[in-house]
């Protein structure tokens, strides 16, 4: 494994490192924010459980990803953090997506909405039928050396992600249902005809929930969702939802802007 150090090093006279999951939409939020910032930047994806490794080692409080290293060595951890410290550090005239708070509390309520429900919904059976598409979903972009370290540690690794994802059958049903209120509401918002969910124009909201429904929508533009195998009860759910006017507007969004 590489020395986080020399990273930091690296990160602090070139440009800023983000440490990532490749199969994460909280991970595919900040990666996208740093671009449409124009913030050139390195993606290191990461193994679960060498993340944790490697936020220690930055200094994180917490050790959670994605992480960036900034120019200067500065530490900004959680994909909402990142999208504001992109917007400080941005070296271009815009986009200016600074929110006042009723946008902030309306960005929360969909990412709580959306992106742990998405999670648990995708984790919880995956794991369990198809094991090997998410090992190799992790693995996109990593290093040889830490692809055979998530090899050697996989079988270890997925009984404790069964375990702190395992879902009974009320719970999936109820986590369909929270998923369900939260595209109703896009839905909604989409019906008003203005073309994006705050207005006429592509703003950080728009990428926030475009990112995190991107695994359902499996938009051609990312490396790993364009290709996921979806486990069987979600991948129902995402049959019965695909025909809603915000799975289309997340493939239009991502054809746009991405």
């Amino acid at each position: 494994m590489h020395d986080l150090t020399t990273r930091m090093n690296d990160a602090a006279t070139d440009r800023p490192t983000v440490f990532a999951f490749a199969i994460s939409h909280y991970c595919e939020r900040a990666i996208w924010g740093l671009k449409a910032h124009g913030i050139a930047h390195r993606v290191r994806n990461l193994a679960p459980g060498a993340h944790v490794l490697q936020a220690r080692r930055a200094g994180a409080s917490e050790t959670s990803v994605p992480l960036v290293i900034g120019r200067q060595g500065e530490l900004v951890q959680g994909s909402d953090r990142i999208l504001d410290w992109a917007q400080e550090q941005s070296p271009i005239a815009g986009p200016d997506w600074r929110l006042d708070d009723t946008a902030r509390a309306l960005e929360a309520e969909l990412e709580t909405a959306i992106g742990p429900t998405l999670r648990r919904m995708y984790y919880a059976d995956a794991l369990r039928e198809q094991p090997g598409d998410v090992r190799q979903a992790f693995q996109t972009g990593m290093t040889l050396a830490d692809r055979a370290a998530l090899n050697v540690a996989w079988p270890g690794l997925r009984q404790a992600m069964k375990r702190g994802f395992a879902l009974d059958r009320n719970g999936f049903v109820a986590h369909r249902l929270r998923m369900e209120r939260a595209l109703d509401m896009l839905d909604a918002r989409l019906a008003k005809g203005e073309g994006y969910l705050t207005g006429d124009r592509f703003g950080r909201i728009d990428l926030t929930v475009a990112s995190l429904l991107a695994p359902m929508v499996q938009p051609a533009q990312h490396p790993v969702y364009a290709k996921l195998a979806l486990p069987s009860r979600l991948a129902k759910a995402v049959a019965g939802w695909r025909d809603r006017p915000v799975m289309g507007w997340v493939r239009e969004v991502y054809a746009r802007h991405r």
